[in-house]
Formats: structure tokens, sequence, C-alpha cells
């Protein structure tokens, strides 16, 4: 059993065989490192359960804790505009 988690703690009473524990301000930041360098393509639910993850860690992102992952590997890709009308039709 693997514990990825962002609270350094000394001690723990998880029996695991790998531990994963980085400081930054959410686990899912350090879950969505890890899947994307082993190439695993996310969901949207995926992304969306990650982001859930960031804002539940960070205090929606209010927390001294942690700190900025830059720079980020891959762009983000810009979601494409759709305006008012287009959005009605």
């Amino acid at each position: 059993m693997a514990v990825v988690d962002h609270h350094v703690l000394n001690t723990s009473d998880i029996d695991a065989t790998e531990r994963v524990i980085e400081k930054v301000g959410a686990t899912a930041t350090v879950v969505s490192e890890m899947l994307e360098n082993e190439n695993v393509e996310i969901t949207e639910e995926d992304a969306t359960l990650l982001a859930l993850g960031v804002h539940t860690d960070t205090g929606s992102l209010t927390y001294e804790v942690g700190r900025c992952r830059l720079p980020v590997s891959k762009p983000v890709p810009k979601a494409p505009m759709v305006s008012a009308l287009e959005a009605t039709l």
C-alpha cells in the first residue's frame, strides 16, 4: 500500500510499503504530477476531482502552505471561446 500526502509527519499508523510525502499545498498536486510522469490521460471527471482536492486542501487557495510548482511542463490548452449567441443555439 502506498501513502501519498502533503502533510509531513514524523510518524504514521498506516503500514505503507511506499510513502510519497511532499510539502505542497495539496495532495492532488502530487497525484497529478505522478499521473503526468506516467503519461496517464485524465478525464474531465479526473480533472474535476483533482481540482476539488486542491480546493479542499488549500482552503479555497487561502492557506499559507506549500509552494507553487513552476514551470508547468505542459501548456494548458485554451478552452474554445463561445459567444453568447452560439451558446444559445
